[in-house]
Formats: structure tokens, C-alpha cells, sequence
């Protein structure tokens, strides 16, 4: 059992700003859950443009597929994400990922009704997420009208390129700000021990003092005061201790 009036002070104290950091974490990880998610979709979504337009000029100037498909595979080393040319089928023709490639598997596409979404910047992409041959992956394609005119110019043949990213990348994106909500837990944490301290010191010199002096005065020692700091209830318990010792070295002097 504690019994010590400090260390039952700075234990309630820490239980209680244990319990509002730990609520703060949770409502911060819920906040930033989908906000973080939504921010790793916009970086992929941004790079569908811009490799999806590559491809097609390298179908227009006539290259191969043998030249095309490194390219294509350098492109999505650099960025960390899979690029996927899927045919008119729905078949993946070609995967940037040799060691698990999804070559011949059967993809189900992001569709113009499918999760759109525009950014500031102008660029739109739609993305889906999706099971394919044991992945959990989120799809991306790229959602103007420019690419439409230019798929229409591009022979039935040829395959429309995608990106996908596993669905991690998306929906954990948040776990990347643990460390740093983690670090500004401690700081606060430390923070707090040192405020809960100083109050908790606050609240118990004073009784400290009081136990002293009612000690001495037991022992005939009648003049006896202790410092009164503030107007708040610890100062009046004080405040008040010392008009009693006062009123009592009176009587015992008469």
C-alpha cells in the first residue's frame, strides 16, 4: 500500500495524463488514417499520367515490345510501384515484377464509375482495389479525356497500362507517423511527469510544514509558522494553521 500523500499525487497525475495521451493517440491515428491514405493514393495517382502517356509515345514512334517492356520495368523500379500493360480481355500482358508476375491473369480494371478522383493540379485518376492472384493490390488508370483520344488512336491491340501498389501501401501509409507521434508522446509524457511533480510538491510542502510544526507545538514549541504562497485552498489551509498556532502561543502565554 503507498503511503505517501506525493507519490499517490504524482501516480493519479500520471494515470490520468497516461489516459489523455493515449486517447489523443487513437483519435489521432483516426484521423490521419484516411487522410494518409488518401495523400499515398495521390502520389500513385500522380504517376499514371505521365508513364501511361510514355508508353503511348513509344507505341506511336513504332518501338518494340522487346524496348518497351524495360523501359516500362526501369520506370516502376524507380518509383516503387508495378506497372501492368493488360489487354483488350482484361488480361495482364506484361508485369514490371518478374519474381510473383501476374502475366495472363485476369485483372478487373479501375472503370470511369469506380473510385475518381481529381487534385488541385488538374490530374485525374480513378482507382480500384482488387484480388488478383493472391495479391491485395490497388489499381490505378488514368482518367482524362486526352487518353481516351489517344486509346482510340492506339490500335485494339495494343494494351492499356496500369498501376498497381499493394493495398498496404494505401491503407498503412498512416503507420509511417507512428514514430513521430510516438516521439511527440514522450516529449509530452516527460513533459507532464515534470508538471505533475512540481504540483504535486505544491500541494504537499505545505502539509509537510503543518506535520512539523503541530509536531513541535506537541512537544510545548507554541511558535510555530509556516510559508503561506497564493490564495488557493493549500495556501488557506496554511493561512489558517498559523492564525491557530498564533491564537495558541497567545493562550499559553497568558
Amino acid at each position: 500500500m503507498i503511503h505517501s500523500l506525493r507519490l499517490r499525487l504524482l501516480l493519479s497525475f500520471g494515470l490520468v495524463i497516461a489516459l489523455i495521451l493515449v486517447l489523443i493517440a487513437v483519435a489521432s491515428m483516426f484521423l490521419l488514417r484516411d487522410h494518409e491514405a488518401r495523400r499515398a493514393e495521390e502520389s500513385i495517382g500522380h504517376l499514371v499520367g505521365p508513364i501511361s502517356r510514355a508508353h503511348d509515345d513509344m507505341v506511336f514512334v513504332g518501338w518494340s515490345t522487346q524496348r518497351i517492356n524495360p523501359q516500362l520495368a526501369a520506370y516502376a523500379e524507380f518509383f516503387d510501384v508495378r506497372v501492368l500493360l493488360v489487354d483488350g480481355d482484361g488480361r495482364v500482358t506484361f508485369d514490371s515484377d518478374d519474381s510473383d508476375s501476374l502475366v495472363g491473369e485476369s485483372l478487373p480494371v479501375p472503370q470511369p464509375g469506380d473510385q475518381e478522383s481529381t487534385m488541385s493540379d488538374g490530374v485525374s485518376f480513378v482507382s480500384s482495389r482488387v484480388s488478383v492472384g493472391g495479391h491485395d493490390l490497388f489499381v490505378f488508370a488514368e482518367n482524362n479525356e486526352s487518353t481516351a483520344t489517344v486509346l482510340r488512336l492506339l490500335p485494339e491491340t495494343e494494351p492499356t497500362l496500369y498501376i498497381a501498389v499493394p493495398a498496404g501501401d494505401v491503407t498503412q501509409a498512416w503507420a509511417e507517423l507512428l514514430p513521430r507521434l510516438l516521439l511527440g508522446g514522450g516529449i509530452a509524457a516527460v513533459f507532464a511527469v515534470v508538471v505533475s511533480t512540481l504540483l504535486a510538491q505544491r500541494i504537499t510542502r505545505p502539509i509537510v510544514q503543518m506535520t512539523g510544526a503541530a509536531q513541535a507545538m506537541a512537544r510545548g514549541d507554541y511558535e510555530q509558522s509556516i510559508e503561506v504562497r497564493g490564495n488557493d485552498e493549500v495556501a488557506n489551509l496554511a493561512r489558517a494553521f498559523n492564525q491557530m498556532s498564533a491564537q495558541v502561543n497567545r493562550s499559553n502565554r497568558s
